[in-house]
């Protein structure tokens, strides 16, 4: 969710002179070692974390709480600020400076419907995991849930 965040960020706000080679290899290496990271900290000093419970195998609490909530709600806070830099991009940056023969109607719409893609697909529906606990779980997990299945629209 990270690395297209950065991805529509250079896309839709630095858009000139962004071309990284091999960016999806570079981020895809990063990607799969960074998520290796938390899961190798918590087997490396607390294994006895794992407990196997009814047959399945999760981490503890606190465990948890450090390997994976704690990761997602930095990338989750890094997503919200690039979205919030394209859709400023979007609406504030660049009508003084570009020019378009394209009626203001459809660049509206055009904005609009970018505005309202970009956060389904920054994973920014995790919010709704996050909120599905105690009164309003079924809720927010039906949110979620409907969300998460549009991020790969």
């Amino acid at each position: 969710m990270c690395v297209e965040a950065v991805f529509q960020y250079l896309r839709f706000v630095k858009v000139v002179n962004t071309y990284i080679p091999r960016f999806m290899h570079k981020a895809s290496g990063l990607v799969w070692g960074g998520s290796l990271v938390p899961v190798v900290c918590v087997l490396a000093s607390r294994p006895h974390c794992y407990d196997s419970q009814e047959h399945v195998c999760w981490m503890d609490f606190q465990s948890f709480r450090y390997a994976l909530v704690l990761p997602m709600l930095v990338l989750m806070v890094i997503n919200a600020a690039l979205y919030v830099r394209i859709v400023c991009a979007l609406y504030c940056g660049r009508e003084r400076r570009l020019r378009t023969n394209q009626p203001e109607q459809q660049l509206a719409r055009r904005r609009l419907r970018v505005s309202m893609v970009t956060p389904v697909m920054l994973g920014l529906a995790w919010i709704f995991g996050f909120l599905a606990v105690r009164e309003g779980r079924l809720v927010f997990a039906l949110l979620f849930c409907i969300c998460s299945t549009l991020q790969g629209v």
